[in-house]
């Protein structure tokens, strides 16, 4: 067996003087906090990578997400005959970068490292190393990957980073890259102001698209962290590659629309079909009565759901996707357990959970990323503090069966201003009344509520949001805080700190649909209710 680092020559030489290239392959990175709280957080960023000798080039990636593959943020570079094009959907103007180097490196933190490492093997003219930064390398020995025999190299470089590389032992290409990093807590932060800034990242993932992905970096670096970051390539060399394996089909941006712009249809669902029932068609006021009743007076309840939320940015034309899956269990008078998590491109295991259970007066509360709170002084108190960042779920079915808990409940004839029949349609399968409301507060949410048990089955509703407007009235919170003796302590510091955060601030809007699967008057045993939040 040859020496590490003749394996790496060898592989500088082969990307080196190769005709052409085509890759596919995936960065994904763990994000582990094993300090207080310890959870994970997976992100993936697929790639492909052509080139043709002397200089045709096309490099793109995408920033996976829950939601359709249309929705996700892409990335694409293609170069030739001396022309650098670049174009990325958060900032979709097309722009020509002076020299291929310069836009490979604009990409390289954001695409996981992936628009570095081959792309400057294939073009050593870029004058950006990858092996001759190798300072130590240890065989490891061999390993198959997807059924190819590869020689395991151990390699440290100039800059002091470490990297495991598995190289194809036939094609000497490579195959997967194993990154690990620490990153020490900066600036150190109390415990309390930890809990503060994880709470209000949580609270902002449900209000404010633009602030929780500043606030979760901020946390990053206060908490201190490692990462975990494996790069699998599916490489082939000296391929023919034709002129559509370099093309710049990036979309053309949109002018700029009046105003958001609303569905004519809340959801693009199964064909409405008018009723057929003999019996004197029902109101929308009496469908919602009915409903209130049924979840007022049910002996038991249980359901799974998903609440799933796209936001949604016109300018430039942007859609992200969020998932919140959660399960309701209740048995009269006073058995309660709810669960929701925050879907992830990761394993379920590491999804942040949210756990609400309560028998009688006790009450237990657990939350993944907050495990050590105090426990709440209600269930109604345990179940407020979970209705934003649940999506409302935690909110909506828990207040129909329990009236008591002193919030109006969605159904409720009180908050209900306006309320008109839509005709019948079908979910899951289930026939179902289809009631527009209108509420007191302003909004509108479409109710699809089923015609036999008189269960809510969908909910969905849009909001439009204007982060100037929403600045505004921080601005003004300020103002009165300031003014207040009896303010909470450290409440002036945190709107101030986060009214400084800057922000594209651009309008943007929510469509979110909440999906149930209920039963009533079934049998709830002592496992349904059960508290299994984990020990530390």
């Amino acid at each position: 067996m040859p020496p590490p680092a003749e394996i790496l020559e060898r592989v500088r030489d082969t990307y080196a003087s190769c005709a052409s290239y085509r890759d596919t392959g995936d960065v994904v990175t763990v994000f582990i906090h094993e300090q207080q709280h310890p959870h994970r957080r997976t992100t993936s960023t697929p790639f492909s990578t052509r080139f043709a000798r002397p200089d045709r080039f096309r490099f793109e990636f995408r920033n996976r997400d829950i939601g359709p593959e249309e929705d996700w943020q892409r990335y694409l570079i293609v170069a030739g005959a001396g022309v650098v094009r670049r174009w990325w959907s958060i900032k979709p103007e097309e722009q020509h970068p002076e020299t291929l180097a310069n836009a490979l490196g604009g990409a390289a933190g954001v695409s996981g490292g992936s628009s570095h490492t081959v792309p400057c093997l294939l073009m050593p003219e870029l004058n950006r190393r990858v092996v001759e930064r190798v300072t130590e390398s240890r065989y490891e020995g061999e390993e198959p990957i997807d059924g190819r025999p590869c020689h395991r190299i151990f390699c440290r470089f100039d800059r002091g980073g470490e990297e495991t590389w598995w190289i194809d032992a036939e094609s000497l290409l490579l195959r997967r890259i194993l990154e690990t990093k620490a990153f020490a807590a900066e600036p150190p932060r109390s415990p309390p102001e930890l809990e503060d800034l994880r709470r209000r990242a949580a609270e902002a993932q449900a209000t404010d698209p633009d602030l929780a992905p500043r606030l979760r970096q901020t946390l990053l670096l206060a908490a201190g962290f490692r990462t975990e970051t494996t790069t699998v390539y599916h490489p082939e060399i000296d391929v023919p590659l034709d002129e559509h394996a370099f093309e710049f089909d990036a979309p053309k941006q949109p002018d700029a629309p009046a105003g958001p712009a609303k569905p004519a249809s809340p959801i693009p669902a199964e064909p409405r079909r008018p009723s057929t029932s003999l019996s004197p068609p029902l109101s929308a006021a009496d469908i919602l009565e009915r409903a209130h009743e049924a979840y007022a007076t049910c002996t038991s309840y249980r359901d799974t759901g998903d609440v799933v939320t796209s936001f949604i940015h016109e300018q430039p034309r942007q859609r992200r996707t969020t998932s919140k899956p959660f399960l309701t269990r209740f048995a009269r008078p006073d058995r309660f357990r709810f669960e929701f998590k925050e879907r992830d491109i990761g394993p379920e295991e590491n999804w942040k959970r949210y756990l609400i259970v309560a028998a009688g007066d006790v009450v237990r509360r657990w939350w993944s990323i907050r495990p050590d709170r105090e426990p709440p002084a209600s269930l109604s108190m345990a179940l407020a503090g979970a209705t934003g960042v649940s999506g409302g779920s935690a909110y909506t079915i828990p207040h129909l069966l329990m009236p008591d808990l002193g919030s109006k409940s969605l159904l409720s004839v009180e908050v209900v201003a306006e309320s008109r029949h839509d005709g019948e349609e079908s979910v899951d399968g289930r026939s179902c009344h289809r009631i527009l409301c209108r509420y007191s507060r302003g909004s509108d949410n479409t109710l699809w509520i089923d015609a036999e048990t008189f269960l809510l089955r969908r909910i969905f509703t849009m909001h439009d949001f204007d982060p100037s407007s929403m600045r505004q009235r921080l601005t003004e919170i300020e103002r009165l805080a300031a003014k207040d003796k009896n303010a909470p302590p450290g409440l002036l510091s945190r709107l101030r700190e986060a009214h400084s955060v800057p922000g594209p601030g651009e309008p943007f809007r929510t469509e979110s649909t909440t999906h149930y699967h209920p039963e009533i008057n079934i049998p709830i045993d002592d496992h349904d209710l059960a508290f299994d939040a984990p020990d530390r």
